[in-house]
């Protein structure tokens, strides 16, 4: 989940700032498996999963740090999975321990819509959450909803065909999204930017 706080970060850098971040970042692409075992029962220290987390973690501080002028973002991570590393690319990080409220709160504050990847159980449950939260319009207004892969989520988990039962055709047709392009995404976030600040979303969530 770094790509949208790589994005972000890189508001006001060059395009080549960008590309050299993906290069570095690219060099070790995968999180290191089984930092679960990082800290054994028993208080020991796998010597060789901290080597290896500092180096998947090291390109990321080094971005961070070079760059003058950062763009804002927020991370939302769980610490139900406390092995799992919170990015470092994010500016601000809200803290929760019960998985399910975060994810609430994560959709609550997304109101400019929300990009669903190929995913799995989490993922799903995030859709249904999002997709509770617009039926109802507990915020008031529905969060587009974008789909970013149509045979993820046309066939191989049908979200979509759900989705289009379950809400008014007016909805369906306005809100929601199912591409493979990434320039559709745009445009179509575009169309539906609401030109509200930060701490408007804040506050109006917080109403809420």
């Amino acid at each position: 989940m770094e790509a949208t706080h790589l994005g972000a970060l890189h508001q006001h850098a060059t395009t080549a700032a960008l590309t050299r971040a993906l290069a570095e970042l690219g060099r070790i692409p995968e999180i290191p498996s089984n930092l679960q075992n990082i800290v054994a029962r028993d208080g020991t220290i796998d010597r060789r999963l901290v080597r290896q987390a500092h180096a998947w973690l090291l390109p990321a501080y080094r971005i961070r740090r070079r760059l003058k002028n950062p763009g804002e973002s927020l991370a939302i991570p769980t610490w139900l999975y406390g092995h799992e590393p919170t990015t470092v690319l994010a500016t601000q990080i809200a803290k929760y321990f019960q998985n399910s409220v975060r994810e609430d709160r994560l959709l609550a504050v997304a109101t400019h819509g929300v990009i669903y990847v190929e995913g799995r159980a989490g993922t799903l449950q995030e859709i249904f959450q999002d997709a509770a939260q617009n039926f109802y319009r507990v915020l008031g207004d529905f969060s587009p909803m974008i789909f970013f892969g149509t045979r993820q989520w046309m066939e191989t988990l049908p979200v979509v065909p759900l989705l289009k039962k379950l809400f008014k055709p007016a909805d369906f047709e306005r809100y929601v999204c199912v591409t493979d392009e990434p320039a559709t995404i745009l445009r179509f976030l575009g169309e539906h930017n609401r030109q509200e600040t930060p701490a408007q979303r804040m506050a109006r969530c917080r109403r809420a």
